[in-house]
């Protein structure tokens, strides 16, 4: 069955396409509030899954016993954690020390200064100011482009974060404490008659965001761990802060690792070639365990985007959105791959003449668009 010639439903589905680029084009402008809405999303969606399989390993205990391994289990985490992100902080720092290290920046600059040195004993007094003017022109755009860059760099981390902090707290609180009158009321909003398929695209939107979630989770601790043993080995400084930025790109599907593939080689290069070669072939290893098992099995069978798909629209999300576009790219366009189907299948049941009808006579939605990738 061919696609509808209805006109009413191809103009409320435009309609419904415009609010959707309406609300997530302020979104996007709204960047670091955006950002801090899906964190707090995902924590949501962490919390209740670890609830869920928590209460499946305890089914079997007293509410007292269940009580006592929580509260354990919180402590340990919280301690884990804890000790993760000081040692993790120890290495940053000791990252951010060398690179603003003046004489590991400027150790090039330096032997140019030698030659240019030399060249001055000998030539005219024009030549050795134009000499001067130019290495002291190569010093400052060298510190101003550092400093530049570090400050840009932790003003838009730190605001971030400030926002994170203050609308995270307040977005998992509501929702424990409002929950519930929160759907009763968007249930009363709803006609009842289009109640049933407005919560199939609720439920669809969900089901499909946490599979997203909970796979790239897996790619980038799994990534993250074969980046730090490939690193120690090949003996490339931070191996492990390295390995978990590196996993941490991988959030960007099939292009993120370009991003930490950068800082990594030009650190293993300050270690000499040999650690070169074995950032490289850790980088390629990893690479090929990722776009030949990983990514297939996530993007075309768990939630359906071919990888040229996938490619395209994380380079044009990049291009419109910047970062927020590499990390969000993909699970916008479920979002309105998931609603924009849907919304077709119910305006087929209310306005096309083409729709098929079931045993009670009852217009069904249309079978092509359920099956559309």
């Amino acid at each position: 069955m061919g696609l509808t010639t209805d006109r009413k439903v191809w103009e409320y589905l435009l309609l419904v396409f415009m609010l959707l680029t309406v609300t997530f084009s302020v979104l996007f402008y709204l960047t670091n509030i955006f950002l801090s809405l899906v964190f707090g999303f995902v924590l949501i969606a962490m919390i209740n899954q670890a609830v869920f399989i928590f209460h499946r390993l305890t089914e079997d205990f007293t509410p007292l016993q269940k009580k006592i391994i929580a509260v354990s289990v919180i402590v340990l985490a919280v301690v884990v954690i804890a000790a993760a992100l000081l040692i993790q902080a120890g290495y940053v720092a000791g990252v951010v020390m060398d690179m603003m290290n003046p004489g590991a920046d400027y150790e090039a600059i330096a032997d140019d200064s030698t030659i240019a040195a030399d060249s001055l004993l000998a030539g005219p007094v024009e030549k050795q100011t134009n000499v001067l003017y130019d290495i002291a022109r190569q010093l400052i755009r060298s510190s101003s482009g550092i400093v530049s860059t570090f400050s840009s760099a932790l003003s838009e981390l730190s605001s971030l974060l400030i926002t994170m902090v203050l609308t995270i707290p307040l977005l998992v609180g509501l929702y424990y404490s409002k929950k519930e009158d929160g759907i009763r009321a968007l249930d009363k909003a709803v006609p009842q008659k289009y109640r049933r398929p407005f919560w199939e695209m609720i439920a669809s939107v969900i089901t499909n965001m946490e599979r997203y979630l909970f796979l790239k989770v897996f790619e980038a601790v799994f990534l993250s761990i074969v980046y730090s043993i490939g690193f120690f080995i090949a003996g490339v400084p931070y191996a492990v802060p390295l390995g978990l930025l590196a996993g941490l790109f991988s959030l960007i599907p099939y292009i993120g690792f370009l991003f930490a593939a950068v800082p990594v080689v030009l650190l293993a290069y300050s270690e000499g070639m040999p650690t070169v070669a074995g950032a490289v072939l850790t980088i390629i290893v990893a690479q090929i365990v990722d776009l030949f098992i990983l990514l297939p099995r996530m993007m075309s069978e768990e939630v359906r985007i071919y990888p040229l798909t996938a490619i395209v629209l994380t380079l044009v999300a990049w291009q419109l959105f910047g970062i927020a576009g590499l990390v969000l790219g993909i699970p916008v366009y479920l979002v309105y791959k998931i609603v924009l189907i849907s919304c077709y299948n119910l305006f087929m049941t209310i306005f096309a003449k083409d729709g098929r009808k079931n045993d009670k006579g009852e217009i069904t939605p249309a079978e092509t668009m359920q099956a559309a990738d």
